[in-house]
C-alpha cells in the first residue's frame, strides 16, 4: 500500500539515520580539530580574542569640538579614515539630527582635513588648518 513512500519495504529507518547523524558529528569533529591545527589554537574560539582600537583625536581637526567629536563618535565615527570616507551630505544630517545647536556647522573642511591626518601629511594639514583659522 505505501511502497511508493518507502520503496525497500523497510518499517523504518531507525538504524540508517542513526549511521548518518554519527558520521555526521565524527565529520564535524574532524574538521574541527583539523581547522585548530591549521589556524592555532582553538579557531572557534573568537571571545579569546581582544581587539585593540585607537581612536583618533578628531578635536585636532578645524572646527570639531569635544561635543562634535562625540556625535561623531555615536555614529561609528572614530579615526580621521572613518572621517575622511564620510560624505558632506552624511555629516550634515548626523548634525542636523543632534539638533539646532549643530546645524550651523559646516562639515566639508573635516573631510579634507580627515584626509590629510589619515595620509600622514600633516604639514599640509598645518597649512590647511592655518587657512581655515584665518576665515573665522
Amino acid at each position: 500500500m505505501f511502497t511508493h513512500i518507502n520503496p525497500l519495504n523497510k518499517p523504518t529507518a531507525t538504524v540508517e539515520i542513526l549511521i548518518i547523524v554519527i558520521v555526521a558529528y565524527i565529520l564535524g569533529y574532524v574538521t574541527h580539530w583539523m581547522v585548530s591545527l591549521l589556524v592555532g589554537g582553538d579557531a572557534f574560539d573568537i571571545e579569546d580574542e581582544e581587539v585593540s582600537f585607537e581612536p583618533d583625536d578628531l578635536q585636532a581637526i578645524v572646527g570639531v569640538t569635544s561635543k562634535i567629536e562625540q556625535i561623531l563618535n555615536e555614529h561609528d565615527i572614530y579615526t580621521y579614515e572613518d572621517l575622511a570616507a564620510k560624505k558632506k551630505k552624511e555629516l550634515k544630517q548626523i548634525l542636523d539630527r543632534s539638533g539646532a545647536r549643530y546645524r550651523a556647522h559646516n562639515p566639508t573642511p573635516w573631510i579634507s582635513q580627515a584626509l590629510l591626518a589619515k595620509n600622514g601629511d600633516w604639514d599640509a594639514l598645518a597649512r590647511l588648518q592655518s587657512r581655515l583659522r584665518k576665515k573665522k
